[in-house]
């Protein structure tokens, strides 16, 4: 399930992505600023007496922060419901009033759950979670994380958890980059000289990726078993 909802912290406001996951092109894009800046603004609009396009803008935003906030029945509806719970967690911390309208919902139990990061799909999003292990499941490494991160299908999520964050990696991570079929990626971890067993042949042979199978053999020198030849 690809991510809906992504937030952005500015100096003085929030900007986060609404994405309908039904129709990929479709992004809104809505900037949560804090109450005292948009009575400024707004009040500066209504005093010249021009609406700009900048301004008409701003009250489309409002609107949409208005909706989210105010209309229990719609946002229960139609908008929690397209959120996961990475995208919940994210929600709760925008303000008070979201904590609330979370709170009040059937969704405050996502509270509790620990961080799906293979569901997550950006640089900030990951961020987070790095820096939240009290999320973690309680029998998570770094080595974990890692191939959580892989299981993304994203090799610039890889790239910042191994060159930003020095995260640990074992066998696990070039494994799932060969199960999902990214060349790239197994490149990759062959390149950093990432840990890898027999397995790597096999899921390759399992998954029907000749490409990555020969890649392995051929350039990487993988070694392989029985079940390679098996499957």
């Amino acid at each position: 399930m690809k991510e809906i909802f992504s937030l952005k912290k500015k100096k003085k406001s929030f900007e986060c992505d609404m994405r309908d996951h039904k129709k990929k092109n479709h992004v809104r894009v809505v900037c949560f600023r804090r109450k005292e800046e948009r009575d400024k603004k707004e009040s500066g609009a209504m005093s010249s007496g021009v609406t700009t396009r900048g301004q008409k803008r701003r009250i489309g935003q409002r609107d949409v922060w208005d909706l989210i906030v105010n209309n229990d029945d719609i946002c229960f509806k139609h908008i929690l419901p397209r959120l996961n719970s990475n995208d919940v967690k994210f929600l709760y911390e925008v303000n008070s009033e979201t904590r609330k309208l979370v709170k009040r919902s059937s969704r405050a139990r996502d509270l509790t759950k620990k961080f799906k990061v293979r569901e997550m799909s950006s640089i900030l999003t990951l961020e987070v979670a790095w820096e939240n292990k009290s999320l973690w499941p309680s029998d998570w490494t770094e080595r974990s994380f890692c191939w959580e991160v892989a299981e993304t299908n994203k090799l610039e999520l890889l790239e910042w958890a191994r060159e930003e964050k020095e995260c640990e990696w074992n066998r696990w991570t070039i494994n799932v980059a060969v199960r999902q079929g990214n060349l790239e990626m197994v490149k990759y971890c062959v390149a950093n000289e990432c840990p890898i067993s027999t397995w790597a042949c096999a899921y390759a042979a399992a998954n029907g990726h000749l490409e990555i199978l020969k890649y392995l053999r051929e350039e990487a020198e993988a070694a392989w078993d029985l079940r390679s030849r098996i499957f």
